[in-house]
């Protein structure tokens, strides 16, 4: 939220909080910009939700949330003429002017994935992600959300077939079944682990998702990134880690501890993770023997 705020000062924010730490925790921070809901507050909108809840995973509920949260904020609430929903575990590094204007008057707009050819897995996790979709207050888009939102409620799980994962896969359809659905082409946004050798640091940086990153410390990070060897570390480690490092290391001071939640899988430990750890205002990636001298230590 920090980094959007700083550039777009005039943004207003809601985050759906899905436990009562975060929900606790942001209501302390009394940040300004911002509006918090609870599960609770879809769960009384849309009844039937309480239906899916009672058939699938922590994980999998959450993934259908997604489209009742912009449902119930653009055409149930009335909060907002358009709206952008974006991942919580993403970090801005530009103005995201720059993509509201490539929109323009589009109704929809979803985020490619760009999967190098090499690693491409759009068959089994679909073209597109849900980490940044915007909708406007239109028949158009809110015939599509309609649709998607009962999509996710009859069928959300992780155990994925030919034409349906979680909630992504879905989003594959948008651009078939309905008019006014832009695809971002910008490819400084949604920059993410999976695409990431593929990224030209001479680009405007914007938006990086940090997808499988989990915060072991405010100085250690661990993640999952495919060909981390052909990757450009150096502009990678300068100009994505080193202010990514220095906002948690602000930020967490304010929390006191980092809680793990039930949808998360930051307890488990990989021996193909890799390390990022931040000292002397530098970044280090630990892998190998290293690495596994480090799990071993977290596991303790």
């Amino acid at each position: 939220m920090e980094s959007l705020s700083k550039h777009d000062s005039t943004s207003f924010i809601f985050v759906l909080c899905l436990d009562d730490d975060t929900c606790s925790l942001l209501k302390n921070l009394g940040l300004n910009n911002v509006q918090l809901l609870q599960v609770l507050d879809l769960e009384k909108a849309f009844p039937e939700l309480l239906k899916a809840k009672a058939n699938r995973s922590i994980t999998e509920y959450f993934w259908t949330l997604t489209p009742y949260l912009l449902f119930y904020l653009i055409f149930r609430n009335k909060s907002c003429s358009t709206l952008t929903y974006l991942d919580a575990d993403q970090f801005f590094y530009s103005d995201p002017k720059i993509i509201f204007d490539e929109i323009g008057n589009s109704d929809v707009a979803i985020m490619p994935h760009r999967f190098p050819e090499s690693i491409n897995s759009s068959g089994e996790h679909g073209e597109f992600n849900v980490s940044w979709l915007t909708f406007k207050n239109t028949p158009n888009a809110q015939a599509c959300l309609e649709w998607w939102k009962a999509s996710c409620h009859e069928w959300c799980y992780a155990a994925g077939d030919e034409t349906r994962y979680g909630d992504q896969k879905y989003l594959d359809d948008f651009p078939k079944k309905y008019n006014g659905v832009h695809v971002i082409e910008n490819i400084g946004c949604g920059v993410a682990p999976w695409n990431l050798v593929a990224f030209d640091f001479r680009n405007q940086l914007i938006l990086f998702h940090f997808q499988s990153f989990r915060i072991r410390s405010p100085k250690i990070l661990s993640a999952t990134i495919p060909k981390i060897e052909k990757c450009n570390l150096p502009d990678f480690k300068k100009l994505v880690l080193i202010p990514y490092f220095k906002s948690l290391k602000k930020n967490l001071s304010k929390m006191g501890s980092v809680s793990i939640t039930r949808s998360d899988k930051s307890g488990k430990f990989s021996q193909n993770l890799l390390f990022f750890v931040f000292l002397f205002d530098r970044v280090f990636l630990l892998r190998g023997k290293l690495s596994k001298l480090l799990l071993g230590s977290l596991a303790k």
